[in-house]
């Protein structure tokens, strides 16, 4: 899959759209963190990115921590999907508080 998306580039053009709300890249690895995150649109309202991989089978702490500025950076979300995923518990406690909780 990495060849055929360019290691990611391909999904580039999805971070400046502007009417996409909804994304699910399931499946998929990235080798460059940053083009993971260059993908996901601020305006984003529902995230699926579940069995995300990067080069390693588990998040390095600087990966982890550009994924969860992203993450407080769309700040329309209202659902996230990391199913299977690779984060360890630390990575998980700091980045739920970036997320908006909602009561119902």
């Amino acid at each position: 899959m990495k060849k055929l998306t360019d290691n990611g580039r391909a999904f580039l053009p999805l971070g400046v759209m502007p009417n996409l709300k909804k994304l699910t890249l399931t499946g998929l690895g990235f080798d460059d963190i940053n083009i993971l995150t260059a993908s996901l649109n601020p305006k984003l309202k529902y995230l699926q990115l579940d069995n995300m991989m990067t080069r390693s089978s588990t998040w390095c702490i600087p990966e982890a921590q550009a994924l969860v500025g992203k993450f407080s950076q769309l700040t329309d979300l209202v659902s996230l999907s990391t199913d299977n995923h690779g984060f360890t518990d630390d990575d998980l406690i700091n980045f739920l508080p970036c997320l908006k909780i909602f009561a119902i």
